[in-house]
């Protein structure tokens, strides 16, 4: 067969509507206007391996099964009036490359399409959200590969979408029905925000966010002077970080976002010399059982609103817990409300938003889940939960490899950045961190994190102010 050729998917005689954005699509949506050639980097990625048999065909029926049951996969998006709206398309065409490996190893072959897929933005105005390559080799397809658009899924959603693939591709046709009354639309989602619920939800948000910015350290916000930061960053891959979180969930019957933000949090009260934080996040809104399923992006901001108070460490990452859950709870509203309701509160006190101290859990997390949950309804436990790249081979030994990354241009927005991409089977963390506002590097505070949780894991009673003292002095 010829080493590549362009395909297309097409789908046809789907409904057809139109309606608002919702709000996390807008926001998204709004980074990415903004980042205009570069937004490319905010695309997400799914790649398949699959079963003996499969013929090309099969793969484009599965995928147009899938566009029949996820809307949000076929769907534009264009500023009209006073606020944004997406269009359902009832008929259309997905790009489709199919490539073969020839004597190139399929997964290399695999990794190189999808590179090419990511590697363009979106026109969302015009473009369906999905890009699709099919990777053959001998014959045979043994890879699919997809490129999504932020605006049109989040991580959970590439996970779902990755596992409806997966039974279609096993089980053939039909095989969403089980997903059905539990895949909310985002049309449907724009509804409920602009019900009687969703305002009164939206009002919620903005005054816990008033009176949140009334009260935070001006560290948590302020920036520096217009002078160049020294912005560090590193990483760690650690088996330790990833038993003692496991062993911390089981013990304290809380998630592993909601131990992971507790250990940082600590740490950071160390560094900063404060005890009342104030850290931005991504969280999941999958309030409903009707989003259990859903493929959309239901990503909005929360703020992780912790007091460090003298204690037994388990009882800091109870509150942990408690303030995961008030993250979730209270980011339900128009982003550009909550920014007007954050300017307001700061003006009042003199003072200006700069940059923030920012916590992005993508892990998948692992805790207690009841069973009618999935595992995005438990990031309300914690934060946002996204699969991430597969861990370093050098921490095969089952200890920790730290990294010092090389230093670049300041963040626009944040001052210090703690990006967990996974915790099991390994804990993999990166840290960035502007040098004004720290006394110390990205290095010792990874250490002082994996010592917090080492030794929480082993004594649930160990005085929580002295441990962080502790573990800091020693990285």
């Amino acid at each position: 067969m010829d080493a590549e050729r362009r395909l297309v998917l097409r789908f046809s005689g789907l409904d057809r509507r139109s309606g608002p954005m919702t709000w996390s699509q807008y926001a998204i949506w709004s980074v990415i206007r903004w980042e205009g050639e570069t937004a490319y980097r905010r695309n997400l990625p799914c790649v398949w391996s699959v079963p003996p048999g499969v013929r090309v065909d099969d793969v484009l029926a599965a995928f147009e099964e899938l566009l029949t049951a996820c809307e949000t996969l076929r769907t534009t998006f264009r500023s009209d009036g006073d606020w944004p709206r997406q269009e359902v398309h009832g008929s259309g065409e997905v790009p489709v490359v199919l490539s073969d490996a020839g004597s190139d190893a399929p997964a290399e072959h695999t990794k190189l399409l999808l590179a090419r897929l990511l590697g363009t933005s979106f026109d969302l105005a015009t473009d369906v959200p999905l890009r699709l390559g099919i990777v053959t080799s001998g014959g045979q397809v043994v890879k699919v590969a997809a490129a999504f658009s932020h605006v049109a899924v989040d991580g959970w959603s590439v996970e779902i979408v990755r596992r409806m693939v997966d039974e279609l591709l096993t089980k053939g046709p039909g095989a969403l029905r089980a997903y059905a009354g539990q895949s909310e639309q985002p049309l449907e989602r724009a509804e409920f925000e602009r019900s009687e619920a969703g305002v009164l939800a939206a009002r919620r948000t903005l005054r816990f966010w008033q009176r949140a910015f009334d009260e935070v350290p001006s560290v948590m916000f302020a920036g520096g002077p217009e002078s160049k930061a020294l912005a560090e960053r590193g990483s760690v891959h650690s088996h330790h970080i990833a038993r003692a979180v496991r062993d911390i969930v089981v013990r304290d019957k809380v998630s592993s976002p909601a131990v992971l933000a507790g250990a940082v949090s600590l740490v950071l009260s160390a560094a900063l010399g404060e005890s009342d934080l104030a850290l931005r996040s991504l969280v999941v809104t999958r309030f409903r059982r009707q989003a259990r399923y859903s493929v959309a992006t239901l990503n909005l901001n929360g703020l992780f609103r912790l007091k460090v108070e003298p204690g037994p460490i388990r009882a800091h990452f109870l509150r942990a817990a408690a303030a995961s859950l008030q993250a979730v709870q209270y980011s339900q509203c128009n982003p550009d409300e909550m920014e007007g309701v954050i300017d307001s509160a700061l003006r009042d006190r003199g003072e200006e938003f700069k940059q923030c101290v920012f916590l992005n859990d993508v892990s998948q997390p692992i805790g207690p889940v009841p069973d009618h949950e999935t595992g995005a309804v438990a990031a309300a436990r914690g934060l946002t939960a996204r699969g991430g790249p597969d861990h370093d081979a050098a921490c095969c030994d089952g200890g920790s490899v730290y990294r010092r990354m090389p230093d670049g241009e300041p963040d626009r927005e944040s001052k210090f950045l703690f990006t967990v991409a996974r915790v099991a089977p390994v804990a993999e963390v990166f840290l960035y961190l502007d040098r004004r506002f720290f006394p110390v590097g990205p290095t010792q505070i990874l250490r002082a994190v994996e010592s917090v949780l080492t030794e929480a894991a082993r004594d649930p009673h160990v005085d929580t102010l002295s441990l962080a003292r502790r573990c800091l002095a020693l990285a």
